[in-house]
């Protein structure tokens, strides 16, 4: 069901990236693959679907002088993924501004597999 909804592919990075909760600074989870309208993440943890969460990526590199970024996101889906012991939770981006948008582009450009 949630496949249908999306309308662009997801794109798996060749970086693992470190997500966390940008007001408590824990520890979310990894990036699994990511679009201009969602991030999917692997994390230890169940989360609460339909909530709005303020995340932070951390960029494996400095991209426009920026080392990470900082979003609001809707958890969108949460199960429990193929090795019963992490979850896979879907996030949906709330706003985008310019900034952000540009850094996902490259990152999905320059180090998404062609999968």
């Amino acid at each position: 069901m949630f496949a249908k909804r999306r309308s662009e592919k997801r794109r798996n990075l060749i970086y693992y990236l470190e997500v966390y909760d940008n007001e408590s600074g824990e520890l979310t989870g990894h990036v699994i693959d990511i679009t201009k309208g969602g991030v999917l993440i692997i994390s230890e943890s169940m989360l609460e679907l339909n909530k709005i969460f303020s995340l932070k990526i951390i960029l494996p590199f400095t991209i426009n002088e920026i080392d990470s970024i900082i979003f609001d996101a809707e958890c969108v889906r949460c199960t429990v993924s193929q090795n019963k012991s992490h979850f896979d939770i879907g996030f949906k981006y709330i706003s985008l501004d310019e900034p952000f948008l540009t850094i996902i582009n490259k990152l999905i450009l320059e180090y998404g597999f062609s999968n």
